[in-house]
């Protein structure tokens, strides 16, 4: 394959803001497994901080040449299995405040005996809009509100569940932007906060204090054309998360 191609593949991916990140892990792999380019890996890593399960496919890539995509995307797909199946066996809530699409979130929310789910919208993508109608859909009584409200919703809840993008050597979380307030509302209110992840969304390498500077966004997507902050991503200390659920069980935190 040209070195053309796989620039336009390249950017493809860099560019692709709507892929959930199991699917963009697996872009990331099977794209690395045809071009295994050290410089690609590097682009990639760089431009996706915060979204360890897509570093650590970039990486992995590499390191491991005779691992196939399809191998590749059984193994993630084994381990969310394996951390709902763990956090439906710990979490007893009938009453859960959420925020963002995360899948392995949804998955565990539709098959949990939570009867009533609060869902902040996650500006500025608003994917919590997509992630409080799949939930309707299930059969679940929800409720969309805005991000202003989520100590309230906490208020509500007996406990908080978030998704993760990264958790760090020192169990900091790394995930959408209103987490941290999210999970000061949860230590305030005295309600449990708790992530769902798994063993390829840690790194390391990384703590709370060294991890790289998250990338900005257009301010369009604000609707403002001035000078704005527009992060997708935020780091909470592991003082604020009461516990993480992977596929090697429950972790945890320092709350």
């Amino acid at each position: 394959m040209s070195a053309k191609e796989g620039s336009e593949d390249l950017n493809n991916i860099l560019s692709d803001n709507t892929s959930g990140s199991v699917d963009l892990a697996v872009k990331v792999f099977s794209f690395l497994h045809r071009y295994p380019d050290e410089n690609y890996s590097k682009i990639i890593q760089n431009s996706f901080v915060g979204m360890a399960l897509v570093r650590n496919a970039a990486k992995l890539a590499l390191s491991e040449p005779n691992l196939s995509p399809e191998d590749f995307r059984l193994h993630i797909l084994a381990q969310e299995r394996t951390a709902i199946s763990n956090a439906i066996r710990s979490i007893n809530a009938q009453v859960i405040t959420t925020m963002s699409n995360s899948h392995n979130v949804k998955e565990f929310l539709s098959s949990s005996e939570a009867n009533r789910i609060y869902v902040l919208e996650s500006r500025p993508m608003l994917e919590g809009r997509i992630m409080a109608k799949s939930l309707s859909e299930s059969g679940k009584d929800v409720y969309l509100i805005t991000d202003a409200e989520m100590c309230l919703a906490v208020s509500k809840s007996d406990a908080v569940l978030v998704g993760s993008d990264s958790v760090l050597s020192d169990l900091a979380l790394v995930h959408k932007v209103g987490t941290f307030p999210l999970a000061i509302c949860a230590r305030d209110l005295k309600k449990p906060f708790y992530s769902l992840t798994m063993s390829m969304k840690f790194e390391q390498g990384y703590e709370y204090k060294t991890y790289p500077e998250f990338v900005q966004h257009p301010c369009s997507e604000l609707g403002y054309d001035g000078k704005c902050l527009n992060s997708y991503f935020e780091k909470t200390p592991a003082d604020y998360v009461s516990a993480y659920f992977s596929d090697n069980g429950m972790i945890r935190g320092r709350r």
